[in-house]
């Protein structure tokens, strides 16, 4: 039997038992995707689905043991009708996951995400909350559950909150045993940008025993040893060149040892080529490299040219593959747009050098002041008080 007080909030901490009251709490095997955005407009709701099918709902399904499934946030790509495709695959998905978790007697958790793709559509779902048959949990708040003997810390994407309620449960309220979030962990997004975010560190997981699983970044990564993304189940664009999968997870919650398995989801595959040693040659001889490339299983191919190519050549490529989605051409950009391009970039200089000239909150004086001392060369060459001056010499 679990001891009651194993759950009260002053006494979280395990260790707290006395020796004859501690119990073994087992092994818990547990399944986590993230990003599943729907609808993606060049995949479509109908084909996302299928592919979570077959390679994620399908594998878990057939996991000896099973306790737990997490879907890390952005479900959703955007606000849609409750009509759409996008809702109608979507709770699709979300039905079949917890049809596995009723047979298996496991918990779904769903962490809310990014703001501007979940639009608080988790809503959708809060009805299999009321349903005593399953276990179902919609976290929108930074807060613990209690999952099967142990302690998880939730955390969705939030925006504004006070530093004080994070750090309440980050290494306020005792140790935990997992970590589940959506967000930005320091070093996974370039310049650390999170806008009115929180850019987290591994240091807020100090009393955290397992790992830190979490959405938000589309690519698979691990940062300090414990912080897991599990990255997005397909790609849908160039920037999206990376493997996709999900995560499994066997945590023991006696030792706190854990391994991570990730699962590769095999999709569309976007890949980007770099050419130059076959370019002015004869078009048709680029056209077959390009097609044996798209042949050997890239679904979108994006060709970049590193040297200039003929007008001729270029146009007979652009009419090849103008109505072929699967395949963008990119050209270096030729001296007439070379010099276009620098045109607009002196003139976008000109206008930021000179808009002082159109702001109605510097007088005339200060306007002609500033002019001098560009042409001059100085800040400080003609000051207001020096042209009052001279112009009363002048007078």
């Amino acid at each position: 039997m679990i001891p009651a007080l194993y759950f009260e909030d002053e006494y979280n901490n395990i260790d707290q038992l006395l020796p004859s009251e501690r119990f073994s709490r087992g092994t818990l095997i547990s399944a986590h995707i993230a990003d599943l955005h729907f609808p993606v407009s060049n995949i479509g709701p109908e084909m996302q689905f299928s592919i979570l099918d077959e390679q994620f709902i399908q594998k878990i399904n057939n996991l000896p043991k099973l306790d737990l499934v997490t879907v890390l946030g952005d479900l959703y790509d955007h606000k849609v009708l409750a009509s759409s495709d996008a809702a109608l695959y979507a709770s699709m998905f979300i039905g079949k996951v917890i049809e596995i978790c009723k047979r298996k007697n496991a918990t779904l958790i769903i962490i809310q995400g990014t703001l501007s793709h979940d639009s608080n559509q988790l809503k959708l779902y809060y009805h299999y909350m009321h349903d005593p048959s399953i276990d179902v949990r919609i976290v929108t708040r930074v807060q613990f559950e209690y999952v099967k003997n142990m302690k998880i810390l939730c955390i969705p994407e939030l925006y504004g909150v006070e530093e004080s309620l994070y750090k309440h449960f980050l290494s306020g309220s005792g140790f935990y045993d997992m970590a589940l979030m959506h967000g930005t962990i320091q070093g996974a997004v370039f310049g650390d940008n999170v806008g009115t975010g929180r850019l987290f560190r591994i240091e807020d997981f100090m009393n955290c025993r397992g790992p830190i699983l979490s959405g938000h970044v589309h690519k698979p990564d691990c940062f300090n040893h414990d912080f897991y993304y599990c990255g997005s189940p397909y790609a849908w664009s160039f920037a999206d060149d990376h493997r996709k999968g999900f995560i499994l997870c066997a945590l023991n919650l006696d030792t706190f040892k854990y391994y991570i398995d990730w699962e590769e989801i095999k999709s569309f595959v976007y890949q980007t080529i770099t050419i130059d040693e076959i370019v002015n040659h004869d078009p048709q001889t680029t056209i077959t490299y390009i097609d044996k490339l798209k042949a050997n299983g890239i679904d979108y191919i994006r060709i970049q040219f590193d040297t200039q190519i003929s007008k001729i050549e270029r146009m007979i490529l652009n009419n090849n593959y103008r109505d072929n989605e699967y395949v963008k051409l990119q050209f270096p950009n030729t001296e007439e747009e070379i010099y276009r391009k620098k045109q607009e970039e002196k003139l976008d200089e000109d206008i930021e050098k000179y808009k002082f000239i159109i702001d109605p909150k510097i007088s005339d004086e200060e306007k002609f002041c500033i002019y001098v001392n560009m042409l001059k060369g100085e800040d400080g060459y003609l000051t207001v008080d020096k042209l009052r001056a001279l112009l009363e010499d002048t007078i």
